[in-house]
């Protein structure tokens, strides 16, 4: 299971004169969903939004929901290993167990642990690129692993430009993903997305939001 997925939806941003708005299309039709019911895990949700400034800042959430069927799926599961880049990236991850009566079990503070990557200690030069690793404790068939993982890009990589890819989920049974990339409407923004996936645009307080979900 990877936690990050880039490459269906393409955006890239510098200065120049805001594009007139642009037309909405309908998603396209829903397909029937898999049987799911000898998986390990299924993912029920996956919903990432980006919001990127004039100067070339933002910040990125991902939020997930994923169902655990089988004991098989802990390995998996029960440790999460977040990459970011400490020069100008901050990370911050919640998370809980959800039981089937609808109550949850927190994931502490505890249980996350910032660590330098393991390419950094083969090359200096990239000492900057840390991980969080957080252990799931509990985990177990039955119970549903939420989290929410938030990034803050305090330092622009490149000063009034922006740019990002993101590729839906393949891998795995995933039952909603939805993505979201909100951009300042004084930008002239080009984006690519594939036929299937074309996105629905809106447009309000000087913003204008790129919707896709499949």
């Amino acid at each position: 299971m990877k936690l990050a997925r880039f490459c269906c939806a393409f955006l890239l941003a510098w200065s120049a004169p805001a594009m007139a708005g642009q037309p909405q299309t309908a998603p396209a039709p829903k397909a029937s969903p898999p049987d799911s019911s000898h998986e390990l895990f299924v993912v029920e949700s996956i919903r990432s939004s980006m919001r990127f400034e004039a100067d070339g800042t933002g910040a990125r959430r991902i939020e997930m929901r994923v169902r655990v069927q089988a004991e098989g799926a802990l390995q998996q599961l029960g440790q999460l290993v977040l990459n970011y880049n400490s020069d100008f990236e901050r990370l911050t991850f919640t998370g809980r167990l959800r039981k089937p009566d609808g109550s949850a079990i927190e994931i502490p503070g505890s249980a996350i642990q910032d660590m330098s990557s393991p390419v950094s200690r083969f090359a200096p030069l990239y000492s900057d690129i840390r991980q969080k690793h957080v252990i799931v404790p509990g985990l177990r068939p039955g119970l549903t692993l939420e989290y929410e993982i938030q990034v803050e890009q305090f330092v622009a990589v490149s000063p009034g430009h922006f740019w990002t890819t993101y590729d839906f989920e393949q891998d795995d049974i995933v039952e909603n993903e939805e993505l979201s990339i909100d951009v300042p409407i004084t930008k002239y923004v080009n984006v690519k997305s594939l036929p299937k996936f074309p996105p629905l645009v809106e447009e309000k307080d000087g913003r204008r939001v790129y919707r896709w979900r499949t």
